[in-house]
């Protein structure tokens, strides 16, 4: 019996009115008919809803044209398209599916035949009239078109002509023959044909046809307006205001490839046995099954295929690590992490006018070649300056459980080689000789097993701060720089936390995760002080404490909505303050630091919003922007200024946007030395300092 296909597009009535239209944007109302088709959303294949219109509006019907070894697959049959075959190209997002012609029709025609032919006529599809006549006749066959309405088609959109052979190539599938290899495989290779063909090459070449009077005309007048281009100078004009092309930065600081790796053991090289002066036995292989099992001439079985049965079960490898983790990067040496824990148990705070960087100061923001660093080895997903401002130390975390530790400012100290033989050992040993002997203030550090979803600096703008994160793993950590460690708060080999923030004293955090619970965390406890509360249907993205009324939360959801919180009145049956939502999913969600109550939200509709918090979260400014960020790059999520008068954004186009809270955009800013997307930003509290981290692991100081 065959297998069952599975089916790739989904055509049924909504059963509820959740869902939305990704072609439109609209709400898809329960019973109405809707198209289901899986697509990449947020890193994973999910099932995309779409109007039935809509839907066949983006359908296409193309021939495989070009040069290329992969034209698509039939996902429904399994058909590999060749060049020259008609293929039928279904949409949603990102993601393309493939059909033939018959695959296309027999998915499609439930939607046809309710939609009927008032609403969406099968001729209607895009590509069509580019077809030509055999392939025309292919789809009319496919979808059964009666001859009356193709003929009538066919005279309002004459097919183009098809290609000849001549023209494309003969076998489609076969590359052209060199003409050289057709003259040897004729016969009779000197006949009289093959004869005039050499005396013809070997007479000279004629000489070109000459000019009619026109084209001299034309040649003579092309002569007088270049003279008189060049005689303005207008030349040298256009190359003195043509950019210049963009060059690319080396990378000069931070962590790499060279930096982190090890030197492996060269193990014994292989040898036979005539290598090894060993006389051969003379047995002979009779049988090699695939499990490995192996059987000589006589009999005798010289292998047999590992046993699972006589293996001991491997331990369940733990989520996380248990205990405190020690201060030691993967990157630096023994004298680079002292000298970072040292920096951080210092007074970092230094004299300031007591001003947070203004919209008038952050638009004047530039990119120096000097300010560009590899902190982490994967995407950035959060950037936190340290509260101080004698030193100028950033914070980020990354999809992967590692971090990094950045002193911008810091000198490149050389090292001295017969320290450092007597400080290293182990796999460290000799790695001056790869790092070039400098420090350029940039540590790797792996507190995290998994993607770090929270990260702040909380306690003090001092010494005293403490460095708090949160991840995918279970645990929440602390960076103590007077213990040297990363102190295990919170172990929960349960949970996958994918929101965190603190109280400024960092005594207690609060705890989002994917299923849309919170938790209240004591940090001198050790310990969550009551059972989670469940706040939306869907993951947290953020939760964010207003920094004047600590009494108050904005959490933001997969669920499209975001909504306030006071943590008083957040027992079980408790209701927010006030909520509002998106038409997508709400990315993040930030309290304004004036103590406003304005919240600033990113959603994945294409918008970023300011509510006003203190009126029930009425809508104040909306700003167009494209959010879609796609699967590679990490999703944008807009943040406040210092000063409550700004809004920052990353671009899809390699900018930094930067609005005004009116949402009047200020600036785009952008530099030769910006390689990639910023999708993660922060301002320094108060030193004029902007952070953008990328997807590379990248990060771009703007000051």
């Amino acid at each position: 019996m065959a297998e069952e296909e599975k089916p790739t597009i989904i055509f049924d009535k909504a059963k509820s009115g959740r869902s939305t239209c990704r072609a439109t944007g609209e709400k898809i109302e329960k019973d109405d008919f809707r198209v289901g088709m899986e697509a990449w959303i947020s890193g994973r294949m999910s099932m995309t809803w779409q109007k039935p219109v809509p839907f066949l509006d983006a359908c296409l019907v193309e021939e495989c044209a070009g040069r290329s070894s992969n034209y698509g697959t039939d996902k429904a049959k399994g058909h590999k398209f060749k060049r020259g075959e008609v293929r039928f190209i279904c949409s949603s997002l990102d993601k393309k599916l493939y059909l033939t012609l018959e695959s296309a029709a027999s998915l499609l025609k439930p939607i046809l035949e309710e939609l009927g032919p008032r609403k969406f006529g099968v001729l209607g599809l895009k590509g069509l009239e580019e077809l030509h006549e055999g392939h025309r006749r292919e789809f009319y066959g496919a979808f059964c078109v009666d001859d009356k309405a193709a003929a009538k088609f066919d005279k309002q959109h004459p097919p183009p002509e098809e290609p000849s052979e001549e023209e494309d190539g003969g076998d489609r599938d076969k590359p052209k023959e060199p003409a050289s290899k057709k003259q040897k495989r004729q016969p009779g290779a000197i006949g009289k044909e093959n004869h005039k063909a050499s005396a013809s090459a070997a007479t000279p070449a004629s000489p070109p046809p000459k000019l009619t009077e026109y084209e001299v005309q034309r040649q003579e007048q092309i002569a007088r307006n270049r003279e008189r281009l060049e005689a303005l100078g207008l030349p040298d004009l256009v190359k003195s205001t043509m950019p210049e092309k963009p060059k690319q930065p080396a990378q000069t600081k931070g962590i790499s490839a060279k930096r982190t790796r090890e030197k492996e053991e060269a193990g014994p090289r292989r040898a036979s046995l005539r290598q090894r002066g060993v006389k051969a036995d003379g047995t002979q292989v009779d049988e090699e099954l695939r499990g490995g099992r192996v059987t000589v001439i006589n009999g005798e079985v010289i292998r047999e295929p590992a046993s699972y049965s006589h293996r001991e079960p491997s331990p369940p490898k733990e989520r996380h690590a248990k205990g405190p983790l020690q201060f030691e990067s993967a990157n630096g040496t023994k004298r680079s992490d002292a000298a970072f824990l040292d920096l951080l148990r210092s007074e970092v705070t230094g004299p300031t006018d007591g001003s947070a960087p203004t919209l008038a100061q952050i638009k004047k923001f530039k990119l120096k070649e000097t300010d560009i660093a590899k902190v982490c080895k994967n995407g950035i997903v959060h950037l936190a300056f340290h509260p101080g401002s004698a030193a100028l130390i950033l914070a980020t975390a990354d999809k992967s459980g590692n971090m990094g530790l950045w002193s911008i400012d810091h000198q490149p100290q050389p090292l001295k080689q017969e320290e450092l033989d007597k400080e290293e050992e182990g796999p460290k040993a000799g790695q001056a000789e790869e790092d070039e002997g400098e420090d350029d203030g940039v540590l790797e550090l792996t507190p995290h097993q998994s993607y770090i979803s929270g990260l702040r600096w909380a306690g003090s703008t001092g010494a005293a701060a403490r460095l708090f994160t949160c991840s995918y793993d279970g645990s929440v950590r602390m960076l103590d720089p007077n213990a040297g460690s990363f102190q295990l708060v919170l172990s929960d080999e349960d949970a996958e936390f994918s929101a965190f923030d603190c109280t400024a004293d960092g005594n207690s955090a609060f705890l989002g995760d994917k299923d849309g619970n919170i938790d209240f965390l004591d940090v001198r406890a050790g310990k969550t002080t009551q059972e989670g509360v469940n706040l939306h249907p869907k993951k947290i993205n953020t939760i964010h404490v207003e920094p004047t009324e600590e009494r108050l939360l904005v959490t933001s959801s997969a669920d499209n909505s975001l909504a306030v919180w006071d943590v008083r009145q957040m027992g079980k049956g408790g209701k927010p303050v006030s909520s509002a939502s998106h038409s997508l999913t709400c990315q993040s969600a930030y309290f304004a630091p004036d103590g406003s109550q304005r919240v600033l939200s990113t959603s994945r509709d294409d918008t970023l919003r300011v509510w006003e918090g203190k009126k029930d979260l009425a809508e104040a400014v909306s700003i167009k922007h494209y959010n879609n960020t796609g699967r590679w790059v990490v999703p944008f999520r807009s943040v406040w200024g210092p000063a409550s008068d700004t809004i920052i954004c990353g671009n899809m186009k390699r900018n930094i946007d930067i609005y005004g809270k009116d949402g009047a955009q200020a600036v785009a800013m952008n530099s030769e030395y910006m390689t990639a997307i910023a999708s993660r930003n922060v301002v320094h509290p108060f030193v004029p300092a902007l952070a953008g981290g990328t997807a590379s692991g990248r990060v771009h100081i703007y000051r």
